[in-house]
């Protein structure tokens, strides 16, 4: 049975899906259909580099198509949109965690208005999802059970310090492949936050999926298992104390 906590401390959650061939169809001067239809849940637009500084050249084109951000008003949401990827973020801004269910309602969503507009674009062009990324962005700042990188183990007991003593700051990462199709990994990483300085522990479940030219119902079966996968690895890496005392006041 899945664990539910009240107060979990995710700070983001990532849905992808990254597509091949690349939709060379659409250019930059397209995407304003697909904002036109997104627009009232998400009205700020603005551009980036490609994610890997990967720009792919469509035929005719003076400048490759950049990464596109669409932001919700309380910033919340986040899609982002390139020609091999359509993803959806999740942030922690000053709101509570929904739970995995509605983010990815909210997904399916803007797949539902990302693939009409594709359609309005050329019928022709394939959707072919070869990838699938499911990532949670856990974030702990100073608190009652962490201060600083030494509390690390109250967090991860697994996390053992090197002989010579906890660095103040520090990366952690393991890649663990749990199917022919699956990988998990786990990162542990001690940082500071800025502006003031102080020390954040950020410890990151992400699941990437290798699939063959799948549709949108084949990446949905594949979410679903990777949900649970994260959520065992959750449980088994962080502290039943932490989880219990802390994650799930009221729980």
């Amino acid at each position: 049975m899945r664990e539910k906590l009240s107060h979990p401390p995710i700070n983001e959650l990532i849905i992808g899906v990254y597509f091949n061939p690349p939709l060379l169809d659409i250019y930059s001067h397209h995407v304003g259909l697909l904002w036109h239809a997104l627009r009232s849940r998400y009205p700020r637009i603005e551009q980036r580099e490609p994610l890997n500084n990967l720009f792919l050249e469509a035929p005719n084109e003076l400048w490759p198509m950049p990464r596109f951000w669409l932001t919700s008003s309380d910033e919340s949401h986040l899609v982002q949109l390139q020609r091999n990827a359509l993803i959806l973020n999740w942030r922690r801004r000053n709101s509570d965690y929904p739970s995995f269910e509605p983010v990815k309602a909210e997904f399916d969503r803007v797949y539902e208005s990302f693939e009409a507009f594709v359609q309005t674009i050329n019928p022709e062009a394939p959707i072919k999802i070869e990838r699938v990324e499911l990532a949670y962005v856990n974030m702990i700042e100073p608190c009652d059970y962490w201060n600083s990188a030494t509390d690390t183990s109250v967090v991860i007991p697994s996390y053992t310090p090197l002989a010579s003593g906890t660095p103040a700051l520090f990366s952690v990462h393991q890649t663990v492949v749990v199917d022919p199709m699956t990988s998990i990994a786990t990162g542990v990483r001690v940082g500071n936050r800025v502006p003031d300085g102080s020390p954040v522990l950020n410890f990151d479940i992400r699941a990437v999926g290798t699939l063959d030219s799948a549709t949108k119902n084949d990446s949905d079966n594949w979410f679903a298992k990777a949900h649970e996968m994260i959520g065992r690895t959750f449980r088994e890496i962080t502290s039943p104390t932490v989880r219990q005392r802390y994650w799930n006041r009221g729980g």
